[in-house]
């Protein structure tokens, strides 16, 4: 099947600040107008959302759109409307204003009818449909309550050692650990026996909680699958708080094993500055990842879940008392955003605890944990 994610024409045109109010609370507007490429007609309810976060909106009866009050940042931009193929635009809004960005979809060619996919529901697409949800929605505790709502829509393929997965349409998931749902516009996802890669633009709608208790519940989830993650650590090398967050980094050269040995060990480690490998950009509204070698992250104030040391595959092991994650750049260096997200996804490649955790773990771009609001 013909992957039905693919870019489609956009006309943008990036106008500077055109209201003293906006230049003074530092936020964005972007506005524009949704059209059929083939015809130039415009899409009236054409969703305009900003990737992996709640932020979203739907054009009008003209197939204008508007969002206002959006930090600036780096966002990608994504736009889908049924009949059509959707697309997303990668937009670094570096200072306050008025955005305007125009997006032209090309009509969906559907090569996949109904006796095709029940012909593929055999036991074999079903072993690669569970190969998928472990690798893609990951194995953790958190992946246990989340569900893959329509996994039909789910193509495979495997040649050469690799395994392919592409979806005909967003994916549907419910994660009933931190009561989010998840449409997940899935654009990339292969993997090999030692490397995973996937891609596409996430969308939460916080789930209704049935009861305090449950709200409660989600509350505690969110913060504990926020504390100690990417996230995280890229938030508090921005306000220069990675010992006081519990973080301990060192740079290790990039031939040396990963994982098997941890601070302390014989072998010297250089320890990591913010300044050594993470600064604000020259344009002062995204900051850059930049090292060599690897940077081997330690996060001292939660130890490592036993689902995380079954993972391993030793049996031997034993579940550490801190969570040890590693990351090496393929971009030099990676842009990260203000919200703590690399902003190319195939930018970073993690290792260890970060490589562990995966789409049942992550949590909208905008959240924060109290203490950071």
């Amino acid at each position: 099947m013909r992957s039905w994610y693919r870019v489609a024409w956009i006309a943008v045109v990036l106008l500077g600040a055109v209201g003293i109010c906006q230049a003074q609370d530092n936020t964005v507007t972007v506005r524009g107008q949704v059209t059929a490429l083939d015809s130039g007609n415009p899409l009236p309810g054409a969703h305009v959302m900003i990737a992996g976060s709640t932020r979203g909106t739907a054009a009008d009866a003209d197939g204008y759109f508007e969002m206002r009050n959006l930090p600036v940042d780096a966002y990608r931009i994504h736009v889908s409307m049924l009949g059509f193929e959707p697309v997303a635009q990668d937009t670094v809004l570096t200072e306050p204003g008025t955005y305007t960005l125009n997006f032209a979809l090309v009509p969906a060619v559907l090569e996949l009818d109904g006796a095709e996919v029940a012909a593929e529901r055999d036991s074999r697409w079903q072993r690669r449909l569970e190969r998928f949800k472990r690798e893609f929605i990951g194995i953790s505790e958190n992946a246990e309550q989340t569900e893959l709502l329509n996994p039909e829509v789910l193509e495979f393929s495997s040649s050469w050692g690799r395994f392919r997965a592409e979806a005909s349409q967003p994916l549907q998931i419910r994660n009933y650990a931190l009561g989010y749902e998840i449409e997940y516009h899935l654009s990339h996802f292969s993997s090999t026996r030692t490397r995973i890669r996937y891609d596409g633009d996430p969308f939460y709608r916080e789930m209704e909680p049935e009861s305090p208790e449950q709200q409660e519940e989600w509350k505690e989830a969110r913060k504990d699958a926020y504390y100690g993650s990417l996230r995280h650590f890229l938030r508090a090398a921005m306000d220069d708080r990675i010992d006081d967050e519990g973080f301990v980094v060192f740079r290790i050269p990039r031939t040396r094993s990963l994982g098997l040995q941890h601070a302390g060990g014989r072998e010297p480690r250089l320890r990591g500055r913010r300044h050594h490998f993470f600064e604000e950009a020259d344009e002062g509204e995204h900051f850059e990842l930049d090292f060599r070698g690897q940077l081997e992250i330690m996060y001292r104030h939660a130890p490592e879940p036993r689902a995380y040391a079954e993972w391993h595959a030793d049996p031997r092991r034993v579940p550490a008392d801190f969570r040890t994650s590693y990351l090496s750049l393929n971009d030099r260096p990676a842009v990260i955003d203000n919200d703590g997200d690399v902003v190319k996804p195939f930018a970073v490649t993690r290792y260890g605890f970060y490589a562990f955790t995966r789409l049942a773990d992550s949590l909208p771009k905008e959240y924060a944990p109290p203490s950071e609001r």
